[in-house]
């Protein structure tokens, strides 16, 4: 009767480079010591299951996963087992994507002399860097938040958010057009306004 080995040293070795959306391809491997008689893929607790773009090798000890997408970024688990053991590995991928859906939040028209903030956002993995331009040309702001302490008629124009993602290297725009104007509750102001 031949006797069954414990298993051991299960491990999980995956992509060195970093993953992008659409682009790249992952290739988890697993390996491990002693009888094994069954081997069984989780991700993020649920079973793993082949499909278009994920595919199992003849032993089922590999997957290939492409091109990747942000739903494959999670802990993925690979068992072996036996009747009188088993083992498991885990690793982690993530799947870099974006920026997408740029957005600008903040006010289009607003009195001279008032304090003025837009605040840019993306979708991003991982999070977008972001820089400003005025009227075409580049503020130096390089922040999610372009400040302007006081307005003046010269604030009015196109404000255009770039976000950037250092890792996929995409970027995207969006523009924001502002308008300062005499119309304000501050009679001094609209007073600074008619002279």
């Amino acid at each position: 009767m031949a006797l069954t080995e414990k298993i051991f040293g299960v491990k999980l070795t995956g992509p060195e480079k970093s993953l992008i959306e659409g682009e790249s391809s992952a290739n988890i491997t697993s390996d491990g010591t002693g009888s094994i008689t069954s081997v069984q893929w989780i991700k993020d607790n649920s079973p793993l299951s082949p499909s278009d773009s994920i595919i199992f090798s003849s032993d089922n000890r590999s997957v290939s996963i492409s091109p990747v997408q942000r739903s494959d970024s999670g802990e993925y688990q690979c068992t072996y087992t036996n009747p009188v053991s088993s083992e498991t590995a885990k690793l982690s991928l993530i799947i870099n994507y974006g920026p997408e859906d740029v957005s600008i939040q903040g006010e289009d028209v607003v009195d001279l002399g008032v304090r003025v903030s837009l605040s840019c956002s993306a979708n991003s993995q991982p999070s977008a860097s972001f820089s400003w331009k005025f009227n075409g040309s580049d503020t130096g702001v390089t922040t999610d938040t372009f400040t302007i302490d006081q307005t003046d008629f010269t604030h009015s124009g196109d404000y255009v958010c770039t976000a950037l993602n250092r890792v996929t290297k995409r970027s995207a725009t969006l523009k924001h057009t502002l308008r300062a104007t005499c119309f304000s509750k501050n009679e001094l102001l609209r007073y600074k306004c008619l002279i």
